[in-house]
């Protein structure tokens, strides 16, 4: 491998760990939802997430609203995000088969 895949793998990595870890956020926020400086606030206690910016949040936030696993209300100059229902499941592994470019573990004994 070459620098340059390295690079593009490393980034690959955290893009889909990040999108897990926005997940589980939102998912331990229970039906009630975050906004987005909540969001990155807690991402970025993360290991591993602490130079997540607010871009990053809304790129992944698009990323998975496409997937209807979260739903996003962007009506005003900070978004707000609640997990749906598939979010839910493929948090608590319900969903056997998580979509591609979420960073999920894989559950003991899978």
């Amino acid at each position: 491998m070459d620098a340059t895949s390295d690079r593009f793998n490393l980034e690959k990595a955290h893009r889909e760990e990040l999108r897990w870890v926005v997940l589980r956020t939102l998912s331990a926020s229970g039906h009630v939802g975050l906004n987005e400086s909540m969001l990155l606030r807690i991402v970025t206690s993360a290991d591993g997430m602490e130079n997540v910016f607010q871009m990053e949040i809304r790129h992944e936030l698009n990323y998975l609203e496409d997937r209807e696993l979260v739903k996003t209300e962007r009506d005003r100059p900070v978004w707000f995000a609640r997990i749906t229902a598939d979010g839910t499941d493929v948090v608590d592994y319900t969903m056997v088969n998580c979509p591609k470019g979420i960073g999920r573990p894989a559950r003991p004994g899978w």
